[in-house]
């Protein structure tokens, strides 16, 4: 899983699957604990489902469920693409 470039959630393709490697340096306390709230833990798996025409909100799989994002919140997620090696 490190030998893969990392990008942020809001670059994410549509109907991939994607490991969350961490967070943006910038982000506050509440923020973090928000993210975390939903489910966003390192190591955690994630595909991108839906992003809306001007790519300002994220609609996403974790856990079990279905999550929208705002721009801001997609924008302090770092990706790395599931691998298909196997």
């Amino acid at each position: 899983m490190n030998d893969l470039a990392t990008i942020f959630l809001s670059k994410a393709k549509l109907g991939k699957t994607y490991y969350i490697v961490r967070f943006a340096n910038n982000l506050s306390f509440y923020e973090k604990d928000r993210l975390l709230s939903y489910g966003f833990f390192e190591g955690n798996s994630l595909k991108v489902l839906r992003k809306s025409v001007f790519g300002s909100t994220f609609q996403v799989r974790i856990s079990d469920y279905n999550l929208v994002l705002r721009k801001k919140e997609a924008n302090m997620i770092v990706l790395q693409e599931e691998s298909n090696e196997s």
